[in-house]
């Protein structure tokens, strides 16, 4: 039945209000009485000529008609011409497109009382505010007398140069209509303003059309009932009622609330480049509170950070503390150390060690006192753990001269590593103390003086690499390393032979994955001839010759610290 009503739309001209028949008849069992109600009025309207229904195409008077179906008992209701009315196009076989639709429905409600009172009271209210000249009610508007475009806004007025035009909106408008209006007066430079004659700020209750109107413009709603009437009356010139959106902050999430304001002309702000205006900048204000809401998260993920760094760097503490107390690594599922990845973190974590600073006398104490090699390994070889060693000092003597006089051969090489891996620099005292021991000891005399050659050996190595983090990686080759180091200084270091043909001998069997590496060391340090000649036998000769011939595989893993300990054999 609701698809089959001639009379789909209805117009009131009390109120301009345009309504939807099939909406009108909902739930009409429920609502009988209601409905029978409706025609009795509409029916003593049209007798006593004073009618407010009407057809929203024709602008004739309807009746409300209705008719009982004998199948299911039930009673249908409908709209309908009165007998012998003129002609309409609804009544026809002519049929109007869906744009000719839509203007006949805008144009309906200009035809209401309300419409008529509201649009010259507004005209009226205008003529008398300040800086508001040529008010116009309902006149063509062409930005060119021979335009074919044109439009008749309620009310034209300027206001300081500004041309605005004033839509009175009373009912619902389809978006098409909107948005062609919205574009016709900006393309020529004039700013819209909509006005409606009520608001509501439950949104269950309001149109469509003020929906589309609202969020396209700076969530404003400008509106002119019987309050915004009385203060224009009172104060002699427009004024209307602007409900806008006001956005505000609660636990770092954004709400709105509608806000209400009387507002005069003079309060309108224009963005002349749109051409749009308003009273409120809700949008503006939205994005500050966007802004500081992200900035309170922000905050807030530092404060979260730091805490959680906090506990990171307190377990790393204990961790170590545990580890100091046993001199062996504790039993835990994850090492806490491995989690310190950022500089933020690094520098947490030695705020709270302070071995820079006023713990480093706790490390100092370390390596005087020979205590703790594995803790000290474990520390040295994380390197985002900071220690300064220039200040590891005790009596005016470096922490290196100490190591020079270490006992234990296997300990002294682990500080080394330590030290330098932390970045020591040697001073001159310290240059100085090697160098008495090189002179001293130059022909290995005795056990001892070879084990401090050794030792200088050792310091002259560690004190060359410049990629500080793999100064653990020369404890894995250290025979290597002593190797082309008795090469280069021609003096036997580390190994307990009469004279460096057999070093070689040795090294081409035992480490021959390293050999490519000796045999150019042996070239560039003057080693290589000097020892063939030294070879009566020619033993040495064909060992180096099968060698070449055999073509082991060779060892490149170090290669980075041969190159920076020795840059010499790098080309060749």
């Amino acid at each position: 039945m609701e698809n089959t009503r001639t009379i789909q739309t209805i117009l009131s001209l009390d109120t301009g209000e345009q309504l939807e028949v099939n909406e009108l008849f909902k739930d009409q069992t429920k609502r009988e009485a209601e409905i029978f109600q409706l025609r009795t009025k509409i029916e003593i309207q049209i007798q006593t000529q004073e009618i407010e229904f009407v057809c929203i195409f024709c602008k004739q008077p309807i009746a409300l008609r209705g008719r009982s179906d004998i199948n299911d008992k039930s009673k249908h209701f409908y709209f309908t011409h009165l007998y012998r009315s003129n002609d309409c196009v609804i009544k026809t076989q002519n049929r109007l497109t869906e744009e000719q639709v839509r203007c006949v429905k805008y144009n309906g409600e200009k035809e209401s009382l309300l419409h008529d009172k509201l649009k010259n009271l507004i005209g009226s209210y205008l003529k008398s505010t300040p800086n508001v000249y040529e008010v116009s009610i309902e006149q063509v508007y062409r930005d060119k007398a021979i335009s074919m475009e044109w439009r008749k806004p309620d009310v034209m007025a300027i206001y300081q140069n500004k041309k605005i035009a004033f839509e009175l909106q009373l009912s619902t408008t389809f978006l098409s209509v909107i948005v062609a209006r919205t574009l016709f007066y900006k393309n020529r430079d004039v700013y819209l303003l909509w006005v409606f004659p009520n608001f509501s700020i439950v949104n269950d209750l309001q149109k469509f059309t003020q929906k589309d109107v609202y969020y396209n413009n700076n969530f404003n709603v400008y509106v002119f009932d019987e309050q915004a009437q009385k203060k224009s009356n009172d104060e002699n010139e427009l004024i209307l009622k602007c409900f806008y959106k006001e956005h505000y902050i609660i636990h770092e999430s954004i709400f709105d609330r509608w806000t209400t304001a009387y507002i005069k002309m003079s309060e309108l702000k224009f963005d002349t480049f749109n051409t749009n205006l308003w009273f409120y900048n809700s949008e503006s204000e939205k994005n500050k509170l966007e802004k500081r809401v992200a900035q309170l998260k922000y905050q807030r993920s530092l404060r979260e950070e730091e805490e959680e760094l906090r506990i990171k760097v307190d377990s790393i503490a204990v961790y170590l503390k545990e580890f100091y107390k046993n001199d062996i690594k504790p039993v835990r599922e994850n090492i806490p150390l491995e989690d310190i990845k950022t500089e933020n973190e690094v520098q947490a974590l030695n705020n709270k060690l302070k071995f820079t600073n006023e713990n480093v006398s706790f490390i100092t104490k370390l390596f005087f006192e020979r205590k703790k090699p594995f803790f000290l390994r474990y520390i040295s070889e994380n390197d985002n753990i900071l220690i300064d060693t220039s200040k590891l000092i005790d009596n005016n003597r470096t922490v290196f001269q100490e190591i020079l006089t270490v006992e234990n051969r296997s300990y002294y090489k682990v500080l080394f590593s330590f030290l330098f891996r932390k970045g020591y620099i040697l001073t001159e005292e310290d240059k100085e103390s090697v160098n008495i021991i090189y002179q001293k000891n130059y022909f290995n005399i005795t056990e001892y003086e070879k084990e401090m050659i050794e030792r200088w050996a050792f310091s002259v190595i560690f004190s060359s690499i410049k990629s500080k983090e793999i100064s653990f990686d020369i404890l894995n080759i250290q025979t290597p390393l002593m190797a082309i180091m008795s090469l280069k200084y021609d003096l036997i270091i580390g190994y307990h032979f009469k004279n460096l043909r057999e070093v070689t001998h040795n090294f081409l069997i035992y480490h021959k994955e390293y050999g490519v590496m000796y045999l150019k060391a042996m070239k560039a340090f003057g080693q290589y001839n000097k020892q063939l000649e030294q070879d009566k036998t020619g033993k040495l000769k064909l060992k180096i010759q099968n060698f070449i011939l055999d073509n082991p595989i060779q060892e490149t893993k170090y290669n980075r610290i041969f190159n920076e300990v020795f840059p010499e054999i790098i080309n060749l």
